[in-house]
């Protein structure tokens, strides 16, 4: 196989065989770039108690995208505590979109314990303004729960640009 076989078009390269032979393309046409301006929120304390589906207040973000890129979405919680037995998830949202869940159970004999709550999609947007969120629910069970997050270990949504 040869070496432009497995380089995506456009890409930098570079031709050892012959001196001064280099392709260039822009330096961020293909790389990753990181978080997105305006893409990362989190809090620090527990959010409200709930019940039934509830916007987490504090994890809303709005970004601008760029026509042709991907990017990983994602949410983390330590933990939406409730009682055990009862299920719950944690969710990302674009307008009346749910894009992802990461659903788990309380586990434990005792009230409040939680359940560890990652959830991570990768989508590639139209170009322009968007905005995600973050929600929790109880998806079975009578009792109320919150999402946990603390100082060191804060509640968070995040938008990445992971490229083409």
């Amino acid at each position: 196989m040869a070496y432009q076989d497995v380089v995506p078009a456009g890409s930098v390269q570079i031709d050892s065989w012959r001196e001064n032979s280099v392709e260039v393309a822009s330096p961020t046409a293909l790389a990753p770039l990181g978080t997105v301006p305006g893409g990362y929120a989190q809090i620090v304390a527990n959010s409200a108690a709930f019940s039934a589906q509830t916007d987490t207040v504090g994890l809303a973000i709005t970004v601008t995208t760029v026509a042709g890129r991907r990017y990983r979405l994602s949410a983390f919680s330590q933990g939406i505590y409730g009682t055990a037995g009862e299920v719950f998830s944690l969710e990302l949202w674009e307008g009346g979109t749910r894009l992802q869940a990461c659903t788990g159970t309380c586990a434990a004999a005792v009230p409040y314990n939680g359940t560890m709550a990652p959830s991570v999609i990768l989508v590639a947007p139209t170009p322009g303004a968007h905005t995600y969120k973050v929600s929790a629910i109880r998806n079975s069970g009578t009792n109320t729960a919150v999402v946990g997050a603390g100082v060191q270990s804060p509640t968070y949504i995040l938008l990445e640009d992971i490229g083409v």
